[in-house]
């Protein structure tokens, strides 16, 4: 049988333009792969960092919460079992002269955080405790609270109200830290207003500087107090905004992220 020769194909390859096009496909879904890990990545951070702002500043904000409607506390005490029931040791549940200075401050300067001091009276049963879940000893005792801002930290310290004495070590932070300013959340900003009511009966929002002037009573006038917190996240690569401070003002992110927490308490035992 005779072979039969059949012609070999001809076998060609890639051409530099269609080599061109497969490397420039390859390199942009390489480059939408990288944009889409690096979005994603972005936001993770985000909901990260803000989930600790926030779970930060709701946790200072409600102790601070429970502190002032504390203010003015005082001890209910029997007589007798079975008889009537009345406040015991009422002077020792309020600061000031008159004796009902549930809270007091001092106004920051230039833009400084402000100062705010809470009492109440420390119960006979010895259950009551300062900011910090001190005890201040044997009762009666006024407990006085203060609220203030150290560097970038919100520190609480509570005193012995007759004597001054700090209770337990002293002060410690609630939120922030000196140490480590650049990869912990920051206190930038700690404000504080007092609801007063004037000699017309009617409310007014002062600053701690102006509480004697907008009424007749002075500090027993305040019956309520607003607080802003005002946190910033450790991450530096978002993008420049703005963001509206405690003051009310907008002003630059710095790449960071913030978050402002607003609060208005009323005095529940104010006399």
């Amino acid at each position: 049988m005779k072979n039969v020769h059949r012609p070999r194909r001809l076998q060609h390859g890639l051409s530099l333009i269609e080599t061109m096009v497969g490397i420039t496909v390859g390199l942009l879904t390489v480059l939408a792969a990288v944009g889409t890990l690096m979005v994603t990545r972005q936001g993770g951070t985000t909901v990260s960092e803000s989930y600790r702002l926030s779970s930060a500043g709701n946790a200072t904000m409600r102790l601070i919460a429970a502190t002032i409607r504390q203010a003015g506390a005082t001890e209910l005490v029997q007589a007798a079992p079975g008889g009537n029931v009345s406040f015991g040791f009422f002077t020792d549940r309020a600061a000031g002269a008159a004796g009902d200075q549930l809270v007091s401050g001092t106004e920051g300067a230039g833009g400084v955080p402000d100062t705010l001091v809470v009492s109440y009276q420390h119960r006979d049963d010895d259950v009551t405790r300062d900011c910090l879940g001190n005890s201040p000893g044997a009762p009666p005792e006024r407990i006085d609270n203060t609220f203030s801002v150290t560097t970038v930290e919100l520190r609480c310290v509570g005193n012995r109200g007759s004597t001054g004495t700090v209770i337990g070590a002293g002060a410690q932070a609630l939120v922030g830290d000196n140490a480590n300013q650049n990869t912990q959340i920051a206190v930038e900003d700690f404000q504080v207003w007092y609801w007063v009511i004037n000699a017309a009966g009617q409310q007014r929002r002062v600053t701690a500087n102006n509480v004697p002037a907008a009424t007749p009573l002075g500090w027993p006038a305040v019956d309520a107090v607003e607080v802003c917190l005002q946190l910033r996240g450790t991450a530096t690569n978002y993008p420049t905004a703005n963001f509206t401070n405690c003051a009310g003002t907008s002003v630059a992110n710095g790449g960071r992220l913030h978050q402002v927490f607003r609060g208005v308490y009323k005095l529940r035992n104010r006399v």
